[in-house]
């Protein structure tokens, strides 16, 4: 027998048996788990919401803009290979709006070229490329590559322009909301 303990003595003075001794260790375990799992689950839940809160205010959001990104390479030539490829496709794109009302601006910004398109039915389009650089393709080598930005808040734009014939690589569509 196991006399009881200071703090039991407020409700009645015994003697208890080493496994009644357990089972009251057992008893205050199992209430004791079980306020940590509602603690655990009670701040589940507001983590829960503040999550669904943060996801709502982001997605509720319209899509401002799409932003399509890749690159074209001449893996047998040279970096001017690589950008009379791009220049060609840019043509062919301007081609393809060159019609009343629509106003296309080509400029050149530090090595960048820009080609800014205003189209009254489908909107606007913003065309960045960068300089010819390497691109590292690891065992395959380094082959002459441009990168080719492409900026619209039409993704039907954008479609539109990636139709045309020029072979693609690292393809990446990025899209951003209103703040």
């Amino acid at each position: 027998m196991i006399p009881c303990a200071d703090w039991w003595s407020w409700s009645f003075d015994c003697e208890i048996s080493n496994n009644q001794a357990l089972i009251i260790e057992g008893f205050f375990a199992v209430i004791v788990g079980f306020f940590f799992l509602w603690l655990q689950r009670r701040q589940s839940r507001k983590l829960d919401k503040v999550t669904k809160d943060i996801t709502e205010k982001i997605y509720s959001k319209p899509i401002q803009n799409y932003q399509c990104d890749f690159n074209i390479d001449d893996p047998n030539g040279t970096y001017q290979s690589a950008t009379q490829k791009v220049d060609v496709w840019v043509r062919d794109v301007v081609e393809e709006f060159q019609r009343p009302n629509t106003i296309i601006t080509d400029s050149t910004i530090d090595n960048t070229r820009i080609i800014e398109i205003e189209d009254p039915q489908e909107g606007s389009l913003k065309i960045e490329v960068y300089s010819a650089r390497d691109a590292n393709l690891g065992e395959f080598g380094v082959i002459p590559t441009v990168l080719v930005q492409v900026n619209s808040a039409n993704p039907a734009l954008i479609d539109k322009i990636m139709k045309h014939g020029q072979p693609y690589y690292s393809v990446s569509l990025v899209y951003s909301r209103a703040n």
